[in-house]
């Protein structure tokens, strides 16, 4: 399995350029979007206060809006990010989602993957933190599986720049200047429900958003305006650590998601 990152072009997605966490599984899913940064707290995932900052500034940046309770429209949205959020891994379900990601990450440039292998260090090289991918998704449940396949197949070129970065970053710093990559989405996804209130922080699901007043609920016009801002997160998160990576937060003891808040 270690032999098969060898077999990745240089433009192509590959294990080792994501992440330096170890671990994984494969599967198929949905297509949605995230949001980053680096907490380095214990408890966080890389996303998460960038996730909230961006959310506001979205907000606040150009004319101040009126806060107001969801439309119908976006509450239903919401429900179904909070269904999807909060279904947990469940191996008949969502194998495939698992397989589909395997596939995006490790193909050739003919489109040929390696077998799909359950459990192997190879989910490690993308950010996983064990031989089991599952054992990751629990903070983000489907709708994280979702938000990786939306990023692996509808913003390949966003994929593609983390990727050259990160292989950049780890040639000039080493591996420790990057994040592990699937937690970052993983860690966004849950962080943006939080925003939304649809969950709460180290508990689980709420109501609060049928009824909190907020100016940003245009975000959630649909799953996939949800998954829009995850990516706009995700590329916000590589760029902070990028500059973070570049100055003296690498030499602070702090490290990126230090520098990211």
């Amino acid at each position: 399995m270690t032999h098969m990152h060898h077999q990745m072009p240089p433009g192509q997605l590959h294990g080792r350029g994501l992440g330096h966490g170890h671990g994984g599984q494969h599967g198929h899913g949905q297509r949605y979007r995230t949001t980053a940064q680096g907490a380095n707290t214990r408890g966080s995932f890389p996303g998460q206060k960038l996730a909230t900052d961006l959310v506001y500034q979205m907000g606040f940046s150009v004319t101040p809006l009126a806060q107001r309770p969801p439309s119908r429209r976006e509450a239903m949205v919401l429900r179904g990010l909070q269904t999807s959020l909060t279904t947990h891994f469940d191996e008949e379900v969502h194998h495939g989602h698992l397989e589909r990601i395997w596939e995006l990450v490790f193909r050739d440039e003919s489109g040929h993957a390696p077998a799909f292998q359950r459990y192997s260090i190879a989910w490690c090289a993308i950010g996983f933190q064990q031989r089991d991918p599952s054992a990751d998704v629990r903070g983000g449940g489907e709708l994280s599986l979702d938000f990786m396949l939306y990023l692996l197949e509808q913003q390949r070129p966003l994929v593609e720049r983390i990727l050259r970065a990160h292989k950049r970053r780890t040639l000039q710093r080493g591996q420790y200047a990057n994040y592990p990559f699937a937690c970052a989405a993983i860690g966004i996804t849950r962080k943006l429900a939080e925003v939304f209130q649809i969950v709460q922080p180290h508990l689980g699901p709420t109501d609060e958003y049928e009824v909190a007043l907020k100016h940003f609920y245009p975000c959630v016009q649909s799953k996939q305006t949800f998954m829009e801002l995850a990516c706009a997160t995700f590329s916000l998160l590589d760029h902070k650590v990028g500059v973070c990576a570049g100055g003296r937060c690498m030499r602070t003891g702090g490290g990126v998601t230090h520098r990211a808040r």
